[in-house]
């Protein structure tokens, strides 16, 4: 069976084939992107970046979310607190935390094919929306700080309204500020770094709805922002104050488990940010009292960190907001310029050994106080036949998968057509399709196996599409 079902894997479909309709000009980014929440107490705003082949930045545009002359005055549009972007990269949000307003406010906004983001809806909320991740292009998920205890809310997103509709909402406890979601949007993770110092885990039902299905103690330690890797096996969480980082094995139905050696010791002061690099070697590492970023190599079995000396200070404590990754790239935000006088956000290529190598100069955002980042690469790549360049013609779902993936690919002309499944040394696991074909879509199903017929391992495999053209491959991954 598919990670999702088949409903959820039409609407995916169905999302590509409109998104390929040539008429349509919004919908998601051609090329990858950068979106940074600008967390300004006098003006909130988001910024788009265009990502360049060297890794460096190119803005795009920015929307002014809300202003104000005085704190003193409500502002439900300031202050953009945390920035979630949808699966299908077509719309984003983000949750406001203006702290004076008896009313705060979740924003939600529409992606171009130029990367660029316009305001579609501000929604009034009560209490204040700390995080906000999208489970899937219908429902949002938020952590609301409502009269204690907080809760965990979900909502239908329609965007004909737009509107967004409250569906469930959840007691979770106190100072619940961050959550995480497992790559098949399976699962939801939520922390609580008050009294109760746990993290919850939910199951996601088809209608949004939420199931708790463990409660992981974090002991002694706060459990602050969460990341899971890209396998969905391991779950990370930064220590704060208490100068750790927590490891937790994910098992298959979504539980936690404590890693062996975890919490594991910091090498800079109060981890804030965790997120983990593309291909899963490296865990980055954003610290609030010494606003540096370090990389933590991470053992593929156990999930253990060993700290790789790699560093980078942004500047004054607490100035530190946010950390991503992208293919080999790596995203810090500097939130102040005091000091040094510089904001913005900062780009570096990962190297193989963790080392953070600068592309260009600190990117200014034009917005106050840039804060949380949301990252986006097609995910549907293939072949220009007229020129060879890349194209969005091929994509993979669900991705990551468990047992099934459908791999869904367009030619311009027909011919002669290859799709093979490589692993990540590029050894041929899989030959799925070698035959002359039509121009036009196809699909074929990887049931999981090998040439041989055995079921292939979990990991991370290549999808390649080669033919007259020239040939693209989409890095795709098999769960447990």
């Amino acid at each position: 069976m598919l990670a999702r079902g088949p409903a959820v894997l039409l609407m995916m479909l169905l999302a590509f084939l409109a998104f390929a309709m040539p008429a349509r000009a919004p919908g998601q980014s051609n090329e990858r992107a950068v979106f940074v929440a600008n967390n300004g107490n006098l003006e909130g705003s988001v910024t788009a970046f265009r990502v360049n082949a060297d890794g460096s930045l190119a803005f795009v545009n920015r929307v002014i979310t809300g202003t104000r002359p005085t704190t003193n005055d409500p502002c439900p549009g300031c202050n953009p607190n945390e920035i979630s972007l949808t699966p299908d990269g077509k719309y984003l949000a983000t949750g406001h935390a203006s702290t004076n307003n008896p009313i705060e406010q979740i924003t939600v906004y529409e992606v171009a094919l130029d990367g660029s983001v316009a305001q579609i809806g501000a929604f009034p909320v009560p209490g204040t929306p700390m995080d906000v991740l999208w489970i899937d292009g219908r429902y949002l998920a938020a952590l609301r700080t409502d009269p204690s205890p907080d809760k965990l809310v979900v909502y239908r997103f329609d965007p004909a309204g737009p509107s967004l509709t409250e569906v469930e909402a959840e007691d979770i406890g106190t100072l619940c500020t961050y959550l995480a979601i497992h790559p098949t949007r399976e699962y939801l993770y939520v922390n609580d770094s008050g009294s109760g110092r746990v993290i919850r885990a939910f199951a996601i039902a088809a209608d949004g709805t939420l199931t708790l299905i463990d409660s992981e103690p974090t002991g002694n330690y706060y459990g602050l922002e969460l990341a899971l890797t890209h396998d969905g096996t391991k779950l990370y969480a930064a220590g704060g104050i208490t100068s750790v980082v927590l490891g937790f094995v994910v098992g298959p139905d979504g539980g936690l488990a404590p890693m062996v050696g975890s919490p594991f010791p910091e090498s800079g002061d109060s981890p804030s940010n965790v997120f983990a690099s593309s291909d899963d070697a490296y865990l980055l590492v954003g610290h609030g009292t010494d606003a540096t970023l370090r990389s933590a190599a991470i053992d593929p079995v156990t999930g253990n960190l060993a700290y790789t000396g790699a560093v980078f200070d942004v500047g004054l404590q607490g100035t530190l907001g946010d950390v991503a990754s992208l293919d080999d790239i790596v995203f810090v935000t500097d939130n102040s310029s005091a000091i040094d006088g510089l904001t913005g956000i900062y780009s570096f290529h990962l190297g193989p050994d963790g080392s953070f190598a600068p592309n260009g100069s600190i990117q200014a955002t034009g917005g106050v106080a840039p804060r949380s980042v949301a990252v986006w690469k097609p995910s549907i790549i293939g072949i220009d036949e007229e020129s060879g360049t890349s194209r969005m013609v091929l994509g993979a779902f669900p991705n990551p998968a468990r047992d099934q993936l459908r791999i869904v690919y367009r030619i311009a002309r027909p011919g002669l057509v290859t799709v093979d499944l490589l692993d990540v040394s590029g050894r041929k696991v899989r030959r799925l399709v070698a035959e002359p074909l039509g121009a036009g879509d196809h699909t074929v199903t990887w049931d999981g196996l090998n040439d041989r017929g055995r079921a292939a391992p979990a990991g991370v495999y290549f999808a390649r599409i080669r033919s007259e053209g020239g040939e693209a491959t989409q890095r795709v991954i098999l769960l447990q």
